[in-house]
């Protein structure tokens, strides 16, 4: 079952299809202006679905050559993070 097709309930309320594959565009986005060498880093944040979207986000920043990650800090919202690797 491909993951947008189920429904997912967080904090009481249930994450739609439509809001789901919005959060896979922002993502997909800040990785081809990472890819493309448009922005050295894009931070995603006020994103839904973004932490049950991170491990597709992480496989297709690797085919992409970047790097995803999920960024927690103390009080904030949680914030995916696009960047490209460290040499």
């Amino acid at each position: 079952m491909d993951s947008t097709s189920s429904r997912c309930v967080r904090h009481g309320r249930r994450l739609s299809v439509a809001s789901l594959d919005r959060d896979r565009a922002s993502i997909s986005s800040g990785i081809a202006l990472v890819a493309r060498q448009q922005a050295r880093r894009v931070v995603l944040v006020g994103l839904r679905g973004g932490e049950r979207l991170l491990a597709d986000a992480v496989a297709e920043g690797l085919a992409a050559g970047v790097l995803v990650r999920l960024d927690r800090r103390d009080g904030a919202a949680p914030a995916i993070v696009v960047s490209r690797p460290e040499l």
